[in-house]
């Protein structure tokens, strides 16, 4: 991986985004569905969600199966999600009092029917929900190979004793990626880490200077002169294969492009 450089253009990646929503419409996308309520942020990521999963559907020809075929079990899923389920009056499963039967009918039947690529998507769809806007802009930092300096703060207890963590997942990524609640970085960090999304690798001794400016943070002082036994675990922080994939596969700035029609 690449050693930290100046600022990426996450703020361009975000216009190219907006410009992309445009194209999506004329792409013929189904992105304005009536989803559940929520937040915006919520209902954007869903629409979006929906819309790779419809598109994959268009492109798959796929007789039903044992369970039922994907075109209903989708339907049974939806109206679970919303709590719409209602009776059909011909003992079909939208009857059914628990919805989650519903959906897992629809995971297997489309197991079953789903490729190499349809999987990948639906894979990725499934972590875009999850990611809120301010993880957004930190992949995004990290998405052209930049490497950011992160440290750990652990009690030095007593030999043999055990280490206690005061402060973990604390990077600089979070600052220049322009976030809106900074201090949340390291919540940030950790959800990206556990989603798989970025790796955190051991210490960059080229990044000396970085890691002082880091360690001068007002919050990291208050720790270390608190009067505890402080140590600083130096780290670096960098996208992982599986979010340069992800990356690779969801890059705002490449939507548009006639990849969307790849067979």
């Amino acid at each position: 991986m690449e050693e930290r450089r100046s600022r990426p253009d996450v703020d361009g990646l975000i216009t190219g985004a907006g410009r992309a929503a445009g194209w999506l419409a004329k792409a013929g996308w189904n992105v304005t569905k009536k989803l559940p309520g929520g937040d915006i942020a919520d209902r954007q990521l869903k629409r979006l969600e929906y819309a790779v999963v419809d598109e994959v559907r268009k492109r798959l020809d796929y007789p039903g199966n044992a369970l039922a075929s994907p075109e209903r079990t989708a339907g049974w899923r939806r109206q679970a999600i919303e709590g719409e389920v209602t009776d059909s009056g011909n003992g079909s499963p939208a009857q059914l009092v628990e919805p989650l039967r519903a959906a897992m009918a629809e995971l297997l039947s489309a197991s079953v029917t789903y490729g190499r690529e349809a999987s990948r998507d639906y894979l990725f769809a499934a972590v875009l929900r999850q990611v809120v806007p301010d993880e957004a802009r930190i992949l995004a930092a990290t998405a052209d190979g930049t490497v950011y300096p992160l440290v750990h703060l652990v009690t030095r207890g007593p030999l043999g004793g055990t280490r206690r963590t005061l402060l973990e997942n604390f990077s600089s990524v979070a600052r220049e990626a322009g976030v809106a609640l900074v201090d949340q970085g390291p919540v940030y960090v950790g959800r990206l880490v556990r989603f798989g999304l970025l790796d955190i690798g051991g210490e960059n001794t080229a990044q000396a200077g970085y890691y002082d400016m880091l360690l001068a943070d007002s919050r990291i002082r208050g720790i270390i002169d608190g009067g505890k036994r402080v140590q600083v675990q130096r780290r670096t922080l960098g996208i992982s294969a599986f979010g340069a994939e992800l990356w690779e596969a969801c890059d705002p700035s490449k939507l548009g492009q006639p990849e969307l029609d790849r067979p």
